[in-house]
C-alpha cells in the first residue's frame, strides 16, 4: 500500500494502476445518496466472485472470478446514468449522532433541607450507564442569582458527597481532632485508573495531543480503506461543533468534531493529587473525607477513587439549599466510529512547543526543553519543590533550605516573587504548534504492517452549549427540566411558490411553519429567529447571501412565539435569474439571547441555544399573465371582442355576469417556455368546447380558451394556466366575481346629503332632502362594468311597486300620487320626484337591471357547450329618501315645509308604544337591581 502525503491520498490496488485523488476538506455529504452508492458497490464487491469486470451503460456489473472491479468506471456510469454531480456526496455533510445528556429531577419545588435526586439521561453514547464517568457539580447562588462557588469548588463538592456518602471521618473517629488529620493507616487499596473513554474504553494514543483540527475522514470518497485516519496524532477524543451557520459569516466546522486533549475533566481535590490515576493514598482519602478503612465507603459497590471519577454515578442526592443549581460532564465513547491504520502519518511535519519565557515566546523541540526553560526563571535559591522560605526575617538576605541544606542567598523577596509569576505564566502558556506538512516530503509518512483497527470517538457531553458552539459547564435550576431537547421540522407553502415580475404584490406569499417533536415543549414559549439565504444557482449547497432584510415581510420576523413566517419574494433577490433557491433557517431557543454579539458569561447564564432547522424553497420567476377579452359574433364565427378588467380596481378579481362566454389569452412568459398550455376552471381542467364555433381556441392546450361562466351572485371562481419551462412550472391564475347585472344609484340633483350615523359617518343608501323638494336618481354605471345600457332593460320601483318597465310610466301609480310629480328620462336611467314623504318613513326607490340574452348568445351556449336556459338576469339595488329636518332647540318641529300636525300626528300615534317600552325598561331595571342586591346581601350574611 502506498503512502499518504499531506493532502493527497496515493493509493494502489494489486490488479490496477496507482491513482492520485484529491482529498477536500469541509466537504458535504447527502446521507441518503451516500448510502445509495455505498449500498451499490457493496453489492458490485460481492459480484466480484461470479463474472467478468465491466461496467455497462446500464450500470449492470458483470464480474469474473478474481477480478477486481473499477469503482471509478462505476462511479462515472452513475453519474452519468443518474445525474449524480460528481461531487455532490462531497460537498453534503454526514449527519451523526453527538453524545447529548440531560438533567431530570425527581422533585422540581424542593423546599429547603430536602433530599433531592438530579437524574442525567445520556443519548448516543456506545458504552453503557454502568461504564461512563459522569462528573456532578452543585454550585449556589445568591439572592441576586449570581454563583457563590466556581465550577470547580462544585465538582469537589458534589463528588465528595457522591464518594463518602453519609461517612463522616469526625463521628466514626476516623479524625480524632476532628482538625482534617486521620489517625489511621491507609490499608483499603482503593484506588482507580480510569482509561478515557469510560471504564471499557480503548483510551488514547500514547502521548496524543489535540491538533485543533477538524476530522475530515469522510471528505473522500472510494479511496480504499474508505473513511480511514492516517495519523498518529489523534488522541481519539473528540470536541462536537454545534454552531450557528446564518449567512457569510457563519462557521464552517458547524457540526463537525474537532480533534482534541484528551484529558479527564474529573473533580480533584487538590492540586496535589489526580484523579484516575490509580493512586489514592491516605493523604487523597483525608482531602476527600473518605473511610482509609473501607475502600468503598459510600457502601455502592464501587471502590472511592472511581466514585470520585463519577463511574456510573448516573444519579446525584443531595441536601437542597434554594439557588442551586446543578450540572454534569459525562464522558464515555460515543457511536461515531473511527477507522485508524493502515500506516500512520502526522498531520504536521514542522512541530514545535510554544512557550512565554519571560514575555518572549520560545520555541522548543520537546516538551522536556520547554519544561525546562520556565524553570530557568526560578531563582537557584528557590527549593526543589517550588516554594520559598519566607521565615528568615533578614531581609534582602534570605535563607533557603534546599536538599543540601540551608544556604544564604542575597536575593530579594520582590525578584523572588517576580520568578514566580513569571514561572506560572511560562507554565501555563506551553502548548504544541505545527505548520502544515509538505506534500512532498514523503519522510514526514510512517510506514506500518497495514492493519486497521475500528475505534470510536471518545466524546463528553454536558447540559448546554456555549455562543462558540461548544459545550461548557453549564448547569440546570432544580426548578426547571434539563436541556429539552428541540427538534423543528420546517415546512412551507405554497409548494411552487413564485414570484410575479410585473405586479410585485401579486406574487405567492410564502408561508413557512416550524413544529417542534415533543409534546413536553410549549411552541408558544418559545423564541424563533428566522433569516432567509440565497443559495448559489450552480451548487444550492452553498447559501451564503443574506436575504433577510430584501424580502417583504408580511409577519415577524423573531419572537417569542413566533413559529410561522410569511414573506413576499422581491426583485431584489432575483437579479437576471428566472429560478432561485432560498433557505429559511430558523434558531429555536428557550430564551430570547439565543445567540449574540457579546459573550455570555457561563458563570452567570446558561448558553440557551435549543435548535436550528432550514428548508429549501424553490421560487421561480413568473412574468407569464392571463388577459381576458369579450367574445362577439363576426360572421357566425365567435372570436376575440374588447378586453375586460384592465383598469386597477378590477385586475385582481374581475366582475363577471353568469352564462357570459369569456375568451383568456396567454401573455407568454420571457425566457423560453412551451408552446402547450394547462387550463384549468376552479381547479378543473378546461373543457373544449364540444362543437368549435370559434376564431381559434378551440383546444384546452393553446394560448387562446374560450369558456362560460358559472356561479350565483357574487361568487368567485379563478381561471389558471401553466406552462412548462425548461428549470420550472409556470403558472398564472385570474380571479372572477360572479354577478348578476347591477345598476349603481346615485343621486343626480335636488338638496339630497346622506343620512348621518350615530358615530358621525355618512350612512349608505339612505339620503335626507327636504319635504317638498325635486330630487333625481340617476344609474351612473353598471356591474359589470363593461356591459352597455343598451344591453339591459331599467325598471323603477317606488315603495315595491313598479312605476316604470323601461318603456312606459305605470299610469296607475301617476293618478294616485299626483304629489309625487314623477317622471322618467328618455335613456331610461334618470328617475325624478318630490320628496313629500311622511317624516321618519321615507321614499324606497329601486331600480331593477334586467340582462335578457340574445338569441345569438344563447345559440353559442347551445352549439359550444349544449347548455339551454333563457338566461334572464335581474338584480335590485334600493335606496331610501327621508324627510331632513333640523332641531333648534331641543324637541322643536322638523323645519322645511312640512307640517307641525304631522310631526305631532306622529308622535301621539306611536305614543301606546312607547310607554309600554318605557314601563318594561322600569320593570327590567328593578328586576337587575333586586337580583344584584340579594346576591351582594347573601355573600355579606355568609361571610
Amino acid at each position: 500500500m502506498a503512502p499518504y502525503f499531506g493532502s493527497r491520498f496515493i493509493f494502489c490496488i494489486p490488479t490496477d494502476n496507482c491513482t492520485l485523488v484529491e482529498k477536500k476538506q469541509t466537504m458535504k455529504k447527502n446521507t441518503k445518496t451516500r448510502n445509495i452508492i455505498f449500498a451499490l458497490a457493496a453489492i458490485m464487491i460481492g459480484l466480484s466472485f461470479a463474472g467478468s469486470a465491466s461496467a455497462e451503460a446500464d450500470c449492470t456489473i458483470v464480474a469474473k472470478k478474481g477480478e477486481t472491479i473499477n469503482l471509478n468506471a462505476v462511479a462515472e456510469c452513475m453519474e452519468d446514468r443518474y445525474g449524480y454531480d460528481k461531487d455532490m456526496l462531497r460537498r453534503s455533510k454526514k449527519k451523526e449522532a453527538t453524545p447529548t445528556v440531560e438533567i431530570h429531577f425527581d422533585k422540581t419545588n424542593p423546599k429547603e433541607g430536602e433530599k433531592v435526586t438530579a437524574i442525567a439521561v445520556v443519548k448516543h453514547f456506545k458504552t453503557d450507564s454502568e461504564n461512563l464517568y459522569f462528573t456532578w457539580y452543585l454550585r449556589h447562588t445568591n439572592a441576586a442569582g449570581n454563583f457563590t462557588n466556581t465550577v470547580s469548588a462544585g465538582k469537589r463538592e458534589a463528588m465528595g458527597i457522591i464518594a463518602r456518602g453519609a461517612f463522616d471521618p469526625c463521628l466514626f473517629g476516623i479524625d480524632q481532632g476532628c482538625d482534617g488529620t486521620y489517625n489511621v493507616e491507609d490499608s483499603d487499596n482503593d484506588g482507580f485508573f480510569a482509561p478515557y473513554g469510560g471504564q471499557d474504553g480503548v483510551g488514547a494514543k500514547d502521548d496524543g495531543w489535540g491538533t485543533g483540527r477538524y476530522d475530515d475522514t469522510d471528505s473522500v470518497l472510494f479511496d480504499i480503506p474508505k473513511q480511514i485516519l492516517y495519523t498518529d496524532a489523534i488522541t481519539r477524543c473528540y470536541d462536537h461543533n454545534f454552531g450557528l451557520k446564518l449567512g457569510a459569516s457563519e462557521d464552517e466546522d458547524a457540526g463537525r468534531d474537532r480533534i482534541a486533549v484528551c484529558e479527564h475533566k474529573f473533580a480533584v481535590c487538590d492540586d496535589a493529587f489526580e484523579t484516575g490515576d490509580g493512586e489514592f493514598g491516605l493523604e487523597e482519602e483525608e482531602c476527600w473525607k473518605t473511610d482509609p478503612t473501607n475502600p468503598d465507603t459510600d457502601g455502592d459497590g464501587i471502590r472511592d477513587e472511581a466514585d470520585v471519577a463519577g463511574l456510573a454515578q448516573q444519579q446525584f442526592v443531595w441536601t437542597y439549599r434554594e439557588g442551586d443549581q446543578v450540572g454534569v460532564v459525562v464522558e464515555g465513547t460515543s457511536s461515531v466510529p473511527i477507522i485508524e491504520g493502515g500506516f500512520e502519518y502526522e498531520y504536521y511535519a514542522d512541530c514545535a512547543w510554544s512557550v512565554d519565557v519571560g514575555g518572549d515566546i520560545q520555541y522548543f523541540d520537546t516538551q522536556s526543553e520547554a519544561l525546562a526553560a520556565c524553570e530557568e526563571l526560578l531563582s537557584d535559591s528557590v527549593t526543589s519543590d517550588g516554594t520559598v522560605d519566607t521565615t528568615s526575617t533578614t531581609d534582602p538576605v534570605t535563607e533557603i533550605t534546599t536538599d543540601t541544606g540551608t544556604t544564604t542567598s542575597t536575593t530579594d523577596l520582590t525578584d523572588i516573587n517576580a520568578g514566580m509569576a513569571d514561572y506560572d505564566v511560562c507554565m501555563e502558556s506551553i502548548e504544541r504548534v505545527c505548520v502544515n506538512v509538505d506534500p512532498n516530503e514523503e519522510d514526514d509518512a510512517v510506514d506500518s504492517d497495514g492493519a486497521t483497527n475500528a475505534y470510536y470517538k471518545i466524546m463528553w457531553a454536558m447540559p448546554e452549549f456555549n455562543e462558540k458552539g461548544f459545550y461548557y459547564h453549564a448547569t440546570v435550576p432544580i426548578d426547571e427540566k434539563g436541556r429539552e431537547i428541540l427538534d423543528p421540522e420546517l415546512e412551507f407553502i405554497p409548494k411552487n411558490p413564485q414570484y410575479e415580475s410585473a405586479r410585485q404584490e401579486h406574487s405567492d406569499i410564502i408561508s413557512v411553519s416550524a413544529g417542534i417533536n415533543n409534546d413536553e415543549v410549549d411552541e408558544d414559549f418559545l423564541y424563533y429567529t428566522w433569516r432567509i439565504l440565497k443559495c448559489d444557482a450552480n451548487d444550492f449547497f452553498t447559501c451564503e447571501e443574506d436575504m433577510t432584510d430584501l424580502v417583504e415581510w408580511e409577519s415577524f420576523q423573531d419572537g417569542l412565539g413566533v413559529k410561522q413566517i410569511e414573506f413576499l419574494p422581491t426583485g431584489d433577490i432575483f437579479g437576471d435569474d428566472l429560478k432561485v433557491w432560498l433557505k429559511a433557517v430558523v434558531v429555536v431557543s428557550r430564551h430570547e439571547d439565543y445567540v449574540g454579539d457579546s459573550v455570555l458569561d457561563p458563570d452567570q447564564n446558561f448558553f440557551p441555544i435549543g435548535a436550528i432547522a432550514e428548508i429549501m424553497i424553490p421560487v421561480a420567476r413568473n412574468d407569464m399573465s392571463i388577459q381576458l377579452f369579450r367574445t362577439v359574433n363576426n360572421g357566425g364565427v365567435w372570436t376575440l371582442g374588447e378586453e375586460i378588467c384592465t383598469a386597477v380596481p378590477y385586475r385582481d378579481i374581475c366582475p363577471v355576469y353568469p352564462f357570459e362566454v369569456l375568451a383568456a389569452r396567454v401573455v407568454a412568459p420571457t425566457g423560453g417556455a412551451s408552446n402547450l398550455y394547462a387550463w384549468q376552471i376552479n381547479n378543473q381542467q378546461l373543457a373544449p368546447p364540444i362543437d368549435c364555433v370559434f376564431s381559434e381556441g378551440c383546444d384546452q392546450y393553446g394560448s387562446v380558451v374560450f369558456f362560460p361562466v358559472f356561479g350565483a351572485g357574487k361568487s368567485i371562481g379563478t381561471i389558471s394556466v401553466t406552462a412548462k419551462r425548461a428549470t420550472h412550472d409556470l403558472i398564472s391564475e385570474r380571479m372572477f366575481s360572479v354577478y348578476n347585472p347591477t345598476g349603481v344609484l346615485a343621486p343626480e340633483s335636488g338638496n339630497l346629503q346622506p343620512t348621518t350615523r350615530f358615530d358621525g359617518t355618512p350612512a349608505e343608501y339612505t339620503y335626507e332632502a327636504p319635504a317638498g323638494s325635486a330630487v333625481s336618481f340617476r344609474v351612473e354605471s353598471l356591474i359589470p362594468n363593461y356591459i352597455g345600457f343598451d344591453e339591459v332593460n331599467i325598471r323603477w320601483i317606488i315603495n315595491g311597486e313598479q312605476v316604470y318597465d323601461g318603456t312606459v310610466l305605470n299610469a296607475g301609480f301617476i293618478a294616485n300620487n299626483p304629489q309625487l310629480n314623477l317622471s322618467v328620462s328618455g335613456d331610461s336611467r334618470t328617475i325624478t320626484f318630490v320628496n313629500d314623504g311622511t317624516w321618519g318613513q321615507g321614499i324606497e326607490v329601486a331600480t331593477r337591471i334586467e340582462k335578457i340574452f340574445t338569441d345569438e348568445e344563447q345559440q353559442l351556449l347551445i352549439d359550444a357547450w349544449r347548455i339551454r336556459d333563457s338566461h334572464s338576469l335581474t338584480q335590485d339595488t334600493n335606496v331610501t329618501v327621508k324627510v331632513a329636518f333640523d332641531i333648534a332647540p331641543f324637541g322643536a318641529a322638523p323645519l322645511g315645509s312640512g307640517t307641525l300636525q304631522q310631526f305631532l300626528a306622529s308622535s301621539l300615534s306611536n305614543t301606546p308604544q312607547y310607554l309600554v317600552f318605557i314601563l318594561r325598561l322600569a320593570v327590567a331595571l328593578v328586576l337587575v337591581w333586586s337580583v344584584l342586591f340579594g346576591l351582594s346581601y347573601a355573600v355579606r350574611l355568609n361571610e
